[in-house]
């Protein structure tokens, strides 16, 4: 997309990801990703599986590039996994060289000819990196000697979770390699830094700047840089906050938000 280009329309407002606004310089480029994964995927003898998100369709390329060159089959694991690749492939966001093969068909193949892309990086419940160290993964087993590779960061907040999900591979004699923790480069933000904040807003030029996606000090410090290069507004808030741009006003209001639970008796949600 040409952000450069939106200059010209006379953009009322960007909401914008504030994750990594308290950080300097710019963030690594997907791009770069491509030594560090092959250097550590050719270092594997048995199967190896990636862990990593499934929205991030680069890393998916990168992948299947890393499996192109070393002659393994790339498979997926997981639902959202299959679902992004389908929609990726089917807008041509894939390269032909990207075909994975159907996860019944893992099992049949060597050790040493299969990539193996999967879901819960973070150690979520079911998803398929999970089932795969509880041993109970109907398409693809796991043993011992074989590699999990996290190309991923450990969320904060669910540092408990990948450190338990690590204990029960490496109790089978699985090897882990985690971005965290290597030196080779496994992983790439897909949030801004600071200076690509500022060339975003430089860009595009809009008339309201809206933060979100942190906590409130990466928010304000988004608010901050949008100040700093002259966008006219910058407004952030909290989770139920709404921002109402109507004829260069901007009116503030608020919705109710919170924990909801499911009542089985009426089939409702309700507050906790």
């Amino acid at each position: 997309m040409n952000f450069q280009g939106l200059a010209g329309q006379s953009i009322d407002a960007i909401v914008c990801d504030s994750t990594n606004a308290t950080k300097a310089g710019h963030s690594t480029s997907e791009s770069e990703l491509f030594k560090g994964l092959l250097e550590v995927v050719k270092s594997c003898e048995g199967r190896v599986v990636v862990a990593c998100f499934a929205s991030n369709i680069a890393r998916l390329q990168t992948l299947g590039n890393v499996a192109h060159v070393v002659n393994r089959y790339i498979g997926l694991l997981g639902r959202s996994l299959k679902r992004m690749v389908g929609c990726a492939q089917a807008a041509g966001y894939l390269r032909e060289n990207f075909s994975p093969v159907m996860p019944s068909d893992l099992g049949y193949l060597l050790p040493q000819e299969t990539l193996v892309l999967a879901t819960g990086s973070q150690g979520e419940t079911g998803a398929a990196l999970q089932r795969l160290a509880a041993d109970s993964h109907p398409d693809l087993n796991l043993a011992a000697g074989d590699h999990v590779i996290f190309s991923a960061k450990t969320i904060p907040g669910n540092e408990s979770e990948v450190a338990g999900l690590i204990s029960s591979l490496e109790n089978r004699g699985i090897k882990v390699t985690h971005a965290d923790e290597c030196s080779a480069l496994l992983h790439a933000s897909g949030h801004p830094y600071q200076e690509e904040l500022v060339e975003m807003y430089g860009w595009v030029k809009p008339r309201v700047a809206i933060p979100v996606h942190g906590e409130r000090r990466h928010m304000a410090r988004n608010a901050d840089i949008a100040r700093e290069v002259g966008v006219p507004v910058q407004l952030t808030g909290i989770n139920g906050d709404l921002f109402d741009l109507v004829n260069d006003r901007v009116q503030r209001g608020a919705a109710p938000v919170g924990r909801l639970y499911l009542d089985e008796s009426s089939g409702t949600l309700k507050p906790v």
